[in-house]
């Protein structure tokens, strides 16, 4: 649920881009019809989950970077006279009045849609290997976690060729559809799958890790855990609200610390074995 939905999230900008290429909507309505309640959906689900705010924050960068790598092998495109600057065109559409605007175009090219799919693309990436068995996470290797990201270049890429064909004046607002253009389209957004890739390749694990993870940890760090102290030191790690919900559910209700030994817990009096407690 939580992929699918920062998924959207990623995906308002450009979707509200496509929008008005088809003439649907003007992008500034189209901004408010979608973009903004987005932001709104993000800043209210990283409140209510503190490591989905700092999963997405990750993505928004890495999709910054990866578009930043994308544009320097377009602009050597640009400077070899193989294609012209479409990005100004889009803060042309963002103020309508038809003229070219550097600064708007690039920064919501910068910030909506590559910051966007970066997003879109870390979290349901690393949301939905959490469903996986271990067996199948195993199998996900920098390798193919690379070969996965240039997939989803390669579907990033068919979807503005698709929205530009089927658009009234698509082409005209954005770039012709050549031979050349759909060649040079499709290295650079290679260039920002696999450089998604190499960043989630690199990506620290602890930021994807539930709550129920962070509890473990910390049990497996001491010997005797205070709840009270590990809801301060976890603060917003997303194992506070574990801890506190694993607190209220002991059965005795006076116990405040839990010693964790090799694979047993005492609960209370009681001894039994740790992932009944914590798994």
């Amino acid at each position: 649920m939580a992929a699918t939905l920062i998924f959207g999230i990623g995906f308002a900008p450009i979707t509200a881009l496509a929008l008005s290429l088809m003439g649907i909507f003007t992008l500034p309505f189209a901004s408010l019809l979608l973009v903004i309640p987005a932001l709104g959906v993000a800043m209210g689900l990283s409140c209510y989950q503190p490591c989905y705010g700092r999963l997405m924050l990750h993505g928004f960068v890495m999709g910054i970077i990866a578009v930043t790598c994308y544009d320097g092998v377009r602009i050597l495109f640009i400077v070899a006279g193989w294609m012209d600057d479409f990005i100004p065109k889009i803060g042309g559409m963002l103020v309508g009045d038809g003229n070219h605007h550097a600064v708007l175009g690039y920064l919501w090219r910068y910030l909506g849609n590559g910051g966007g799919m970066g997003m879109a693309f870390v979290c349901a990436f690393a949301l939905l290997k959490q469903l996986l068995t271990e067996h199948q996470q195993a199998r996900i290797t920098p390798r193919v976690t690379k070969h996965i990201a240039l997939g989803f270049g390669c579907f990033v890429w068919a979807c503005l060729i698709v929205t530009l064909k089927i658009s009234p004046q698509g082409e005209d607002m954005m770039f012709a559809i050549t031979p050349t253009s759909l060649l040079l389209s499709w290295i650079g957004h290679l260039v920002f799958g696999y450089t998604l890739g190499c960043l989630v390749n690199r990506f620290r694990p602890e930021v994807l890790k539930d709550s129920r993870q962070h509890f473990t940890e910390a049990c497996q760090q001491t010997s005797e855990v205070d709840f009270r102290r590990l809801v301060e030191v976890d603060r917003g790690g997303g194992g506070v609200e574990w801890c506190v919900e694993l607190a209220e559910n002991l059965a005795d209700a006076d116990v405040r610390v839990l010693q964790v030994g090799r694979g047993v817990a005492l609960q209370g009096k009681h001894a039994v074995p740790r992932e009944h407690i914590i798994g």
